[in-house]
C-alpha cells in the first residue's frame, strides 16, 4: 500500500532493476490500481462496512448466511490433513470443494438437505444415465433439472438481463432529421441520462459539475419549456437488484457529498445508488436556489426530484405543480405522463431526450390508446442528427402497437429476465400473429394470463400451437436432438423454462407491465411485488426474483434416487452395491460418500466431465 500512496519512492528505489519502459509500465499499474481502489469501497476503513458481514469490496456485495470463504485457510487445511492421511492412494483421488463463495450460494441446488451449487450438475448426471437406464425424457424435462432455470438466469444465479433491447427500437423506429423536425413547444428530458453526457470534471468540486449541469439546462431553455425528470429511489424496489448488478460492474464505494467536496469519479457517482441519489438531491436544491439566474423570457423549467410534486421556476418565480404530482418511481413513467398531460394541455410539438428503449415502448403505447395527434419526436440525450418520429412509428405498425408493451416486458426489461435464444426481432414477428392484451391488466383472470403468456413463448420457440410448457421443453428438446450437424446434447440453456419457473417469470411481468399501463394515475397500482414472483432476501434486505418456488423439486424423485448412491463404509463405492459405479457414473456431492477423496468409485469425476464436453 505504501508503494501505492507514495509512486515517486517506489519508483526510485526500483529504478534500477529495470528499464525506462518497465519502470513507466510498472507506474501505470500503479495508477489504474489505485484508480479501482478509489471506486471500492475501502477494504482498510472497517467502519464502512456491514457489521459482521462478509462484503465484496469491488462490488458491493453483502454474503449470505451460507458464504464461508473467509474460512477458505481453515477448510484448506483440513483438506490438506485429510490427504496425508489417505497417501499414497489419495494421490490418484479428487479433493472436495467446501468452499462456498458470495456467487455460488445464489445457485445452489438440494437435494435430500444436500447442497451443491453447478448448476449443470444433474443434468450431466440424467445424460450420463440416459445411456444405461431407461429414463422418461418427457417426463424428466418437466423438471429444471438445476437450481436456477437457466434459460432466465445467469450461471451465478443471477437474472439473464436482456442485452437486445434497442433491436425492438431499432425494428420500429420511423426517424427524421433534425432540420424536418418542428421547433419544440416543450422539451421533456431524462434527468438521469443526461448525468452521463454533461461534461465530468476530471479535478474539481461537486459544485463544479452541478455548475455544468446547470449551464446544460439553461441552453434547453433558450429553445423551449423544459420539463427535467429524474428517477427516485425507494426501498424495496424490484430495481433495485438490476440497479446493484450494474454498479457491481464499475463500482462501489459511498460518499458523503456536498458543494465543497471533491467530485468522485464518474462511475462512483453514478452507478452507486447513494451516490447518484445525494447528487440528484443537490441538482434539485441548487436549481431552486439559483433560480434567479435562469433565462428571464417566460419560459417554464418544471423539476421532478424526490418529492410527489413538481416544481416549477419561471422568471425567478417557484411554485408547486399539483396537477403532475405522481409517486411513480421511474423516470420512464414520469416522462411519460407529462408527455401526455403536455399533449392534452393543447402543445403542438414536443421533444423527449432520451435513450432508453423503454421510454420509447411507453411514448409509443400511450400514444396509440391516448389517440394522441401532436408531433412527438424523440431525440438521443447526446448531439444527433437524426431522431425518432413517434408519430409516425404509431401509425405504421398501428396493428401491434397495442401489444408492444407487455411483449416487451415479458421478452425482457429491467425487472423481467429475458429468455435464451429469443431476442426481440423474434418478438415483433410473433406480435403479427399473437397478442397479449391481458398481461398487466389488473382486472385480468391470472389463469388467462399464464395461457396468453404460454401461448406467445411457445410461438416464439417456433410452436404457435403449443401451451404446454412441459410438452414445449420437450419439442424443442426432440428437435435439437435430431439435428444431425450437433456432435454434443443441447445445453439446458436452450430450453424453454418449466411451467412453475415460467408461472413466476409471468408474475413478474404481470407487475411490470401493470405498474407501465398504470404510467397516468397518480401512484402506481397497489400491488406487492412478494405475490409477483419476488420475495425479501433477509440477508442483504433486498427484494430479489424468486427462480423456482422453493417446494418444487429439481427433478423427478425416481431420478434423484439414481444419481445418488447410499455408500458409506470405510471404503465407499468399492463394491458393485454401489449405484453410481454399477450405473457407471460418477458420484457427487448428493451421494453418501460426497464424491470425496475416499471414494473407491472409478467414474468419480469423469463422467461429468464426459458428458459436459
Amino acid at each position: 500500500m505504501l508503494a501505492l500512496t507514495d509512486n515517486d519512492e517506489y519508483t526510485s528505489h526500483n529504478s534500477n532493476g529495470g528499464s525506462k519502459s518497465r519502470i513507466q509500465a510498472d507506474a501505470n499499474d500503479r495508477e489504474n490500481i489505485r484508480n479501482k481502489l478509489a471506486t471500492c469501497i475501502d477494504p482498510l476503513d472497517p467502519v464502512s462496512h456491514p457489521p459482521g458481514r462478509l462484503i465484496n469490496v469491488a462490488s458491493g456485495g453483502i454474503s449470505p448466511a451460507s458464504a464461508n470463504v473467509d474460512d477458505s485457510v481453515l477448510l484448506g487445511g483440513k483438506l490438506m490433513t485429510k490427504y496425508r492421511e489417505g497417501w499414497p492412494q489419495s494421490f490418484h483421488r479428487p479433493l472436495s470443494k467446501p468452499t462456498v463463495t458470495m456467487s455460488a450460494s445464489r445457485k445452489k441446488v438440494t437435494v435430500d438437505g444436500v447442497s451443491a451449487f453447478d448448476t449443470s450438475l444433474i443434468f450431466s448426471r440424467v445424460l450420463c444415465l440416459q445411456k444405461v437406464r431407461d429414463i422418461d425424457m418427457n417426463d424428466v424435462l418437466g423438471y429444471e433439472l438445476s437450481g436456477v432455470p437457466p434459460s432466465m438466469f445467469e450461471g451465478t444465479g443471477e437474472m439473464r438481463i436482456t442485452k437486445s433491447k434497442s433491436t425492438l427500437k431499432t425494428n420500429l423506429q420511423m426517424e427524421l432529421t433534425d432540420r424536418q423536425s418542428l421547433h419544440p413547444d416543450a422539451i421533456v428530458v431524462d434527468g438521469c441520462a443526461i448525468l452521463w453526457v454533461v461534461p465530468w470534471p476530471t479535478h474539481g468540486l461537486v459544485q463544479d459539475f452541478i455548475k455544468k449541469m446547470f449551464d446544460h439546462i439553461i441552453r434547453h431553455l433558450h429553445i423551449a419549456d423544459t420539463y427535467l425528470i429524474f428517477d427516485r429511489y425507494y426501498d424495496d424496489s424490484i430495481k433495485e437488484i438490476t440497479r446493484t448488478s450494474r454498479a457491481g460492474t464499475n463500482a462501489s464505494r459511498q460518499h458523503q457529498l456536498s458543494m465543497s467536496t471533491p467530485l468522485p469519479p464518474k462511475n462512483v457517482c453514478l452507478t452507486v445508488t447513494k451516490n447518484k441519489v445525494q447528487l440528484i438531491a443537490l441538482i434539485c436544491v441548487h436549481l431552486r436556489l439559483w433560480c434567479d439566474q435562469l433565462p428571464q423570457n417566460g419560459r417554464l423549467l418544471v423539476v421532478t426530484g424526490s418529492e410527489p410534486t413538481p416544481i416549477e421556476i419561471s422568471d425567478g418565480i417557484i411554485r408547486e405543480r399539483p396537477d403532475l404530482r405522481t409517486t411513480h418511481e421511474e423516470a420512464d413513467v414520469i416522462i411519460t405522463q407529462q408527455v401526455v398531460h403536455l399533449a392534452n394541455a393543447g402543445e403542438n410539438s414536443i421533444r423527449v431526450l432520451s435513450d432508453d428503449t423503454d421510454v420509447f415502448v411507453l411514448l409509443l403505447h400511450f400514444y396509440h390508446i391516448c389517440q394522441l395527434t401532436c408531433n412527438l419526436m424523440m431525440a438521443g440525450t447526446s448531439t444527433g442528427r437524426k431522431c425518432t418520429d413517434i408519430r409516425a412509428t404509431a401509425a405504421k405498425h398501428a396493428p401491434i402497437i397495442k401489444d408492444v408493451l407487455p411483449a416487451h416486458v415479458l421478452s425482457g426489461c429491467d425487472t423481467v429476465s429475458s429468455m435464451y435464444g429469443i431476442g426481440k426481432g423474434t418478438v415483433i414477428r410473433v406480435l403479427q400473429t399473437k397478442s397479449l392484451d391481458k398481461l398487466g391488466n389488473t382486472d385480468q383472470n391470472n389463469d388467462a394470463i399464464l395461457l396468453q403468456c404460454m401461448a406467445f413463448i411457445a410461438a416464439c420457440y417456433g410452436y404457435p400451437n403449443e401451451t404446454d410448457m412441459s410438452s414445449l421443453r420437450f419439442k424443442v428438446w426432440t428437435n435439437k436432438m435430431a439435428n444431425h450437424k450437433i456432435n454434443a446434447a443441447p445445453k439446458l440453456k436452450v430450453l424453454p423454462p418449466t411451467k412453475e419457473a415460467f408461472e413466476q417469470h409471468v408474475r413478474r411481468a404481470h407487475l411490470q407491465a401493470a405498474v407501465w399501463r398504470g404510467a397516468l394515475d397518480s401512484d402506481p397500482p397497489d400491488l406487492n411485488p412478494q405475490h409477483f414472483g419476488w420475495h425479501m432476501n433477509l440477508d442483504i434486505n433486498k427484494l430479489e426474483p424468486i427462480a423456482l418456488p422453493a417446494e418444487v423439486s429439481p427433478a423427478p424423485e425416481s431420478v434423484l434416487k439414481m444419481i445418488k448412491c447410499g455408500c458409506s463404509s470405510s471404503q465407499p463405492c468399492k463394491t458393485a452395491r454401489c449405484s453410481c459405479a454399477t450405473a457407471r457414473i460418477s458420484c457427487s456431492v448428493f451421494c453418501a460418500c460426497h464424491g470425496e477423496s475416499d471414494c473407491e468409485n472409478p467414474q468419480t469425476h469423469f463422467c461429468t466431465r464426459e458428458a459436459l464436453e
